[in-house]
């Protein structure tokens, strides 16, 4: 966790929590994404899950949280070691005075690969979809493609490389809530133009969905400014069919659902 927000790659701005300490008070968190860092070795390395914290005064790092993705922390006589994944040395700290381990991390930035094409390694490797670095030194070493000129291995990061692998939380199979009756919750949205327009001239769809029964109604309008006027003849048909009032409408607030009829 770190309270700098410069430091991030990524941000999800939207994640939010609180974080409690030995002595029992609480700090918010403002969000979580990924740091690059630079190490002795030159190379840079992505710390993923990294928490936004603003009101945090130093940046902490979590050795549990290392050994769960299968990192070897090595703690002897007055050095502690921390070893990835490939058991590579990727941090070595002293022992300070008052027996806490201080790293000072070098904060790294992606490579920008358009300033970075005239060089073969980076050529081929956007050529041929952003493949690892790993596996274009293995090609040519292998002679497995012809006309691939020798590729040194690199251990920056591709910024193209770092945003297509944010990560996202998978949408959920189903809503934390439901509707219990019908018309407790009605869905809208209106598309269009649609092209080419149907024989009639009609180039909009209005389609309204209840969210207890996901029974669906479909209209099909000339203009968008008729939707206030269909929404209305709806309301009013679907009230004398169910013997129950809609209770409420949600919308995506398109410039349709804010006009001043409407509101």
């Amino acid at each position: 966790m770190t309270g700098v927000r410069e430091h991030f790659k990524e941000l999800d701005e939207k994640v939010s929590g609180k974080v409690r300490f030995g002595d029992g008070s609480y700090i918010e968190i403002k969000g979580k994404g990924s740091i690059i860092i630079k190490c002795d070795d030159d190379k840079q390395r992505i710390i993923s899950h990294v928490y936004y914290i603003p009101d945090l005064k130093r940046n902490l790092l979590s050795l549990g949280q290392f050994t769960e993705i299968g990192c070897k922390v090595v703690m002897k006589d007055d050095e502690l070691r921390l070893y990835d994944m490939n058991n590579k040395i990727f941090m070595k700290v002293t022992r300070q005075r008052n027996r806490l381990y201080k790293a000072n991390l070098r904060i790294g930035t992606p490579v920008w690969l358009l300033a970075n094409l005239k060089e073969d390694t980076w050529l081929w490797h956007a050529r041929l979809g952003h493949l690892n670095f790993e596996s274009l030194r293995s090609m040519t070493q292998k002679d497995l493609v012809h006309g691939i000129p020798t590729i040194k291995h690199t251990t920056k990061i591709c910024d193209i490389c770092l945003i297509g692998k944010h990560s996202r939380a998978p949408f959920p199979k189903k809503a934390k809530t439901r509707s219990t009756s019908p018309l407790d919750l009605i869905y809208g949205d209106l598309c269009g133009p649609i092209t080419p327009p149907t024989p009639s001239g009609k180039r909009y769809i209005f389609l309204l969905v209840d969210d207890y029964s996901r029974y669906m109604w479909a209209y099909v309008l000339n203009m968008k400014d008729q939707a206030f006027d269909t929404f209305k003849e709806f309301k009013k048909s679907i009230k004398n069919e169910l013997r129950t009032t809609l209770k409420m409408l949600r919308t995506d607030r398109g410039g349709e659902f804010t006009s001043n009829e409407f509101t």
